[in-house]
C-alpha cells in the first residue's frame, strides 16, 4: 500500500494505457481529440463526435412524456382545424399515452415492450382509440428520430389488438322501423328519433339544433353547428363546437312527415329543440335519453361488465346494485346507424348519389357510396325492383 501523502503509482498493463484519437471535421481547422481506456470506448466516443458534428445530430436527455407534448404541440396541433378532432388526440395522449409512462422515463429508455403494453391497454376499447394511441407512438417517435432524440424507432412493429365487435351499422328492418317510430310517438324523448329518422344528421349535429335553423317556407333545415361532449368534459358539460368538416355546413330538406311533428313544437329562435331547462344535454343526459328509447324499442341489454360485477356481488352475498341507464347498459343500435339508414333509403329511392353526398356532409363520394349504402343487406326483404321490371318487359 502506497504511504500517506504520496502519489499512488499508476498500474502497468493494458489498463493504464489511454488511447487517443482525433476525428477529423470537414471545414474545421483543427481535428477533435478524444481519449479512452478500451477500444471500444474509443469507437463509442468517435461515433458521439461524428454525429454531433458531422451528421448535426446531438442527443437530448428528454423525459417521454415532454416528447409526446412537444410533438403534439410543434407538428400535430396546427394542423387540426376542428375542435371536435382537437378533443380526441387531446384525450388519447391524456388518457391513454400518457399514464402509461413514468415522468421520469426518457424517451431513449422507451422500448418497444413498452409502447405495446401501453397499446394493449386500450384492448375492448373503441378501434378510434386504439388508432389514436398508436398514431401518437408513431409520430412521436418519427419526429424523435428526426430530432435525434433516439438513434432507432421502437413503435414500427406495434401491433394493435382485437377490436371488440362492432354495433351494426346495417339498415332497419321494416319491424324495426315500425317500432322506433312507435317508441317515439309514445315517448316524451321521441323526437330525438324523430330528427334521426327523417334528417339523417350525426347525433351532435342532432343535438345542435336550434328553432332558428329551421326554414319552414323553404322546407330545409341548415346544419351549423355541432354538441361536443370532449369539450366539457371535465365539468360534465357540453358546448357547441364546429362541425366536423366544412362540407357538414349544409341545407337538409324537410319531409312532411317531420314538419308535422315539429309545427305543434315550435319554440324561441335561440333554443335547442334537445334540451333541458333551455341549455343542451351532457354526455349522461344523451345516454340516458337515448337508452331509455332503446329499451322501449327492445334494443338495449345489460352490458358485459355490469353482468359480471353483479356475478361477482352474487357469489360474495353482497347486494346487487340496480343498473344505471347511461352506463350498465349496451344498445344493438347507434345514432349513427340512423344515418347508414338514411342513406341507404335515399340511395334505394333513386336519389342522386352527389345530391345525397351533399345533404349528409360527406367530402368523398366514395364514403357516401362504400360505407354508409348498404343495398345488399335489404335485397332480401325489398319488392322487386324497377330494373327487374324493365328486363320483363323485354322478355320473349
Amino acid at each position: 500500500m502506497a504511504k500517506p501523502g504520496r502519489p499512488r503509482k499508476r498500474p502497468e498493463g493494458a489498463a493504464a494505457r489511454r488511447l487517443r484519437a482525433k476525428v477529423t471535421i470537414p471545414g474545421a481547422e483543427k481535428p477533435v481529440w478524444i481519449s479512452a481506456y478500451s477500444r471500444s470506448e474509443l469507437r463509442r466516443k468517435k461515433e458521439e463526435v461524428r454525429e454531433r458534428y458531422i451528421d448535426g445530430i446531438s442527443m437530448r436527455d428528454i423525459p417521454f412524456r415532454d416528447l409526446v407534448i412537444e410533438w403534439f404541440n410543434t407538428v400535430k396541433r396546427p394542423t387540426i382545424r376542428s375542435e371536435s378532432t382537437l378533443n380526441n388526440w387531446r384525450s388519447a395522449i391524456n388518457n391513454h399515452v400518457l399514464p402509461c409512462f413514468p415522468e421520469q422515463q426518457l424517451a431513449r429508455a422507451v422500448r418497444r415492450a413498452d409502447l405495446q403494453r401501453c397499446v394493449d391497454a386500450t384492448s375492448g376499447m373503441s378501434g378510434i382509440i386504439t388508432d389514436l394511441v398508436c398514431s401518437v407512438l408513431r409520430h412521436a417517435f418519427d419526429y424523435a428520430l428526426a430530432e435525434g432524440v433516439v438513434r432507432l424507432n421502437p413503435s414500427v412493429s406495434l401491433s394493435k389488438p382485437a377490436p371488440p365487435p362492432s354495433m351494426e351499422k346495417k339498415p332497419f328492418t321494416p319491424q324495426e322501423e315500425e317500432t322506433l317510430l312507435r317508441v317515439a310517438a309514445q315517448s316524451e324523448y321521441g323526437l330525438m328519433i324523430y330528427l334521426l329518422y327523417y334528417l339523417g344528421i350525426r347525433r351532435g349535429e342532432m343535438l345542435g339544433l336550434r328553432w332558428e335553423d329551421f326554414d319552414f317556407s323553404r322546407r330545409v333545415v341548415h346544419i351549423q353547428r355541432d354538441i361536443d361532449f370532449n369539450a366539457g368534459r371535465s365539468s360534465g358539460a357540453s358546448s357547441a363546437g364546429t362541425l366536423k368538416t366544412a362540407a357538414a355546413d349544409r341545407l337538409v330538406p324537410l319531409p312532411d312527415e317531420l314538419i308535422e311533428v315539429l309545427d305543434p313544437l315550435r319554440g324561441l329562435p335561440h333554443l335547442y329543440l334537445i334540451s333541458i331547462q333551455g341549455r343542451c344535454l351532457s354526455a349522461n343526459e344523451y345516454r340516458t335519453r337515448f337508452n331509455r328509447l332503446m329499451r322501449d324499442a327492445g334494443m338495449l341489454e345489460l352490458s358485459a361488465a355490469y353482468r359480471r360485477k353483479a356475478a361477482r356481488l352474487e357469489a360474495e352475498g353482497k347486494r346487487i346494485p340496480a343498473p344505471n341507464l347511461a352506463y350498465d347498459y349496451t344498445s344493438r343500435t347507434t345514432a349513427h346507424r340512423f344515418r347508414h339508414h338514411y342513406i341507404t333509403a335515399k340511395v334505394e329511392a333513386g336519389e342522386r348519389p352527389e345530391i345525397i353526398m351533399s345533404i349528409v356532409g360527406h367530402r368523398d363520394y366514395s364514403t357516401t357510396i362504400n360505407i354508409y349504402t348498404h343495398i345488399q343487406q335489404t335485397l332480401g326483404n325489398a319488392e322487386p325492383t324497377r330494373l327487374s321490371q324493365v328486363f320483363k318487359k323485354h322478355m320473349i
